[in-house]
C-alpha cells in the first residue's frame, strides 16, 4: 500500500465525520440560541409525521374510494399503489408510524451492512494503515446511516420517500453487484410509489439490458393499473377522480413557491429557479425580509387554502416556470444520461442518483437519500483503489468531495432560507466532479486502465 495515499484517505475520512457531526451540532445550536421557525432542522413540532398520518381516514377503505381520495383535505396526490401501501401500514398496527419506522430503520441497517461488509472485503491486508482505512470507511458508512439528516427528515415527515428509497437503494446495490434482474424488480416497485426512481432505468439501458428495462417499466405499469382497478373497477374513472388532487398539487407545489418554513428544505432545480425569481422580484437578500417576500408571493393561508382548494391562485412567475420546466428537466436528464455513457459504475449511479434528487419539481431533504448508496460505493472505491495508488486524486479534491457529501447529509438550517439552494449548488459541484473524473474498480465490474507510475500530487 502507498503510505501517502493511505495517510491522505485516513485524514479525509476523518474530515468527513467531523464536518457531518459539526454541521449537525451547529444547526441545533443555532436553533437553540435563535429559535426561529426557519432555523429548526425539522418542520414545526405540530407537523410531525403528517405526510403519513394525514391519510389514515382516506385510505382506511379503498374499494370504490377514488372519488373520496380525489376530493377534500388532505389532497391525495400520490400514485394509486401508494394508497394500498398506506392501507397496509394501517392494517399492521393501529398507529402506522411504528411499522413505517421499523421498515425504514431496517432498510438503513441492511444497506449500511452491505456497504460495511464490502469495505471489509476490498481493503488491502497486511499493514496497520490498511486496517485504519478499513475501519474509517466502515465508520463513515455507519455514521451516515445513523446521523445522516435525509433519513431523519423522512422519518420526521413520515414520507413514503423512506420506503421508496429502501427499494431504489436496493436496486443500486443489485446493479453494482451485476444482478440486473433483481435491480429491475426493485426499480419497478419503487417507481410505482413515486415516479422518479424510473431514472435508474437509464442504468440498465446504459448496460444494454433492454429486457430488464422493460421488466422494470412493466412492473410499474402493471401495479399502477392493478391499484386503479382495486380502488375503482373502472380504471379510467379512478384516473378522472384522482386527477383534481394532482391538479391541486401542481398549483400549490409546482406553480407556486413553497412558504418559508418549507422552501429552506427544497433543493430541486425548479425550486432554485423559483427562489431566484422571488429574490429578483422583491430585491430582498436578508433572510428575514426574504421570508416575508416569499410568504407574500406564495399567498398561502393554509386554512383558506384547505377549505377552498379550487380557489387557490398560483404565482404567475411560477406558472411560467412550471410550463417550461418539463422541457428543462427532460433536456437535463438526457444530458446526464449522455454524460454517464461509458463511465464506471460508481460514476453512473452517482450521476443518476443526482438526477433523481434534483429533477423532481419539488424536492425536499428526503430525496437526498438517493445519494446514500452512491456515497457508500465511493467509500468502497476509495478503500479498494485509492489505498493501492490506483486513483490519482489530489488531497484537496479528496477532502472537497467528502466534505460536500458531509454537508449534503447534514442539516444546513443555520443558513435559513438559503439552506436548500446551498445544497443544490453543492450537488452541482458533486455532479461536475463525477462527470469529469472516472472512478473504476474491479469490485463493481469495471475495466481498470493502467495508471501512471508517478505518485499523484499531494497538494
Amino acid at each position: 500500500m502507498s503510505q501517502s495515499s493511505a495517510g491522505r484517505l485516513i485524514i479525509a475520512l476523518r474530515v468527513y465525520v467531523y464536518v457531518l457531526a459539526s454541521a449537525l451540532v451547529f444547526s441545533w445550536i443555532s436553533y437553540s440560541l435563535y429559535p426561529s421557525f426557519d432555523r429548526r432542522p425539522f418542520f414545526a413540532k405540530n407537523d410531525e409525521f403528517m405526510d403519513l398520518l394525514n391519510y389514515i381516514g382516506k385510505t382506511a377503505h379503498l374499494r370504490h374510494s377514488s372519488a373520496a381520495l380525489g376530493q377534500g383535505f388532505p389532497t391525495f396526490a400520490y400514485s394509486p399503489p401508494s394508497a394500498f401501501l398506506w392501507h397496509a401500514l394501517f392494517l399492521v398496527h393501529a398507529h402506522p408510524l411504528w411499522p413505517y419506522i421499523i421498515l425504514v430503520v431496517l432498510a438503513a441497517f441492511i444497506l449500511a451492512t452491505v456497504g460495511i461488509r464490502a469495505c471489509s472485503a476490498v481493503a488491502p491486508s497486511g499493514d496497520t494503515a490498511s486496517g485504519v482505512v478499513r475501519l474509517l470507511a466502515m465508520e463513515a458508512i455507519a455514521l451516515t446511516a445513523l446521523m445522516g439528516w435525509p433519513l431523519w427528515y423522512a422519518a420526521d415527515r413520515g414520507n413514503l420517500e423512506g420506503l421508496t428509497w429502501a427499494l431504489s437503494g436496493g436496486a443500486l446495490c443489485f446493479f453494482l453487484g451485476r444482478r440486473y434482474r433483481a435491480a429491475a424488480v426493485c426499480i419497478g416497485l419503487a417507481a410505482c410509489i413515486k415516479p422518479f426512481p424510473l431514472a435508474f432505468c437509464a442504468l440498465l439501458l446504459l448496460r444494454r439490458r433492454y429486457w430488464e428495462t422493460a421488466l422494470a417499466a412493466g412492473i410499474t405499469v402493471a401495479l399502477i393499473l392493478a391499484a386503479c382497478i382495486g380502488i375503482e373497477p373502472n380504471p379510467w374513472k379512478a384516473y378522472q377522480d384522482l386527477k383534481p388532487g394532482f391538479g391541486f398539487y401542481s398549483k400549490v407545489y409546482v406553480q407556486s413557491i413553497r412558504p418559508p418554513d418549507e422552501v429552506r428544505f427544497s433543493h430541486s432545480i425548479l425550486d432554485g429557479l423559483k427562489l431566484g425569481a422571488v429574490i429578483l422580484e422583491a430585491r430582498k437578500f436578508n433572510p428575514t425580509a426574504l421570508n416575508k417576500a416569499i410568504q407574500r408571493t406564495s399567498g398561502e393561508d393554509l386554512a383558506s387554502r384547505n377549505a377552498n382548494p379550487a380557489e387557490f391562485k398560483s404565482w404567475p412567475t411560477g406558472r411560467a416556470l412550471a410550463k417550461i420546466y418539463p422541457f428543462v428537466a427532460f433536456a437535463v436528464f438526457a444530458a446526464l444520461v449522455f454524460c454517464a455513457r461509458g463511465k464506471p459504475a460508481l460514476n453512473q449511479i452517482t450521476i443518476l442518483g443526482i438526477a433523481a434528487a434534483v429533477l423532481p419539481p419539488n424536492a425536499f431533504e428526503y430525496t437526498l437519500l438517493n445519494l446514500y448508496v452512491p456515497f457508500g460505493a465511493l467509500a468502497i472505491f476509495l478503500t479498494a483503489e485509492f489505498t493501492r495508488g490506483r486513483a490519482a486524486l489530489t488531497r484537496i479534491t479528496l477532502f472537497a468531495i467528502l466534505s460536500v457529501y458531509a454537508l449534503l447529509f447534514a442539516p444546513l438550517t443555520f443558513l435559513r432560507t438559503y439552506a436548500g439552494v446551498t445544497k443544490l449548488l453543492l450537488i452541482l459541484l458533486l455532479l461536475a466532479f463525477f462527470i469529469r473524473t472516472p472512478m473504476p474498480t474491479a469490485y463493481f465490474g469495471d475495466k481498470l486502465q493502467p495508471v501512471s507510475p508517478e505518485e499523484p500530487s499531494t497538494v
